[in-house]
């Protein structure tokens, strides 16, 4: 998506949300109608891409098979992923999905928090 500013990424920020939902189309309509977000196609008809007015960006997609519900997976950015995985497991959290790279991009590990919320630590690989 272009942006006419660029958006600073700093260590700590929510900088990607993934919402799973049952129908990715609807949803696109209304937060483009509803929030302003603008929405683009991508070349797979269930996914979208969406950006705030400012800047932050995430996409919608379908809710996969194995999970119950919608839901929302928010991506928190790291400096160094190994760091961040060692601190949310000596700070009580635990690891669900191992570290992965995503095609260059960048390195994540799903992670989960005392309270039972999981979210997804992100090291970009261009910066």
């Amino acid at each position: 998506m272009t942006n006419d500013r660029e958006v600073a990424k700093q260590v700590g920020q929510l900088f990607h949300t993934e919402i799973r939902s049952s129908n990715p189309s609807a949803t696109a309509a209304f937060v483009a109608d509803v929030l302003g977000w603008t929405v683009v196609d991508t070349p797979s008809p269930s996914h979208k891409i969406f950006e705030t007015p400012g800047g932050f960006e995430g996409h919608i997609g379908p809710v996969p098979e194995t999970d119950i519900m919608p839901s929302a997976i928010n991506y928190v950015l790291v400096s160094d992923i190994a760091k961040a995985e060692e601190k949310i497991v000596n700070s009580g959290g635990s690891i669900v999905v191992p570290r992965q790279e995503a095609q260059g991009r960048g390195l994540y590990t799903w992670f989960e928090m005392p309270g039972g919320i999981q979210m997804v630590a992100w090291q970009d690989l261009n910066t």
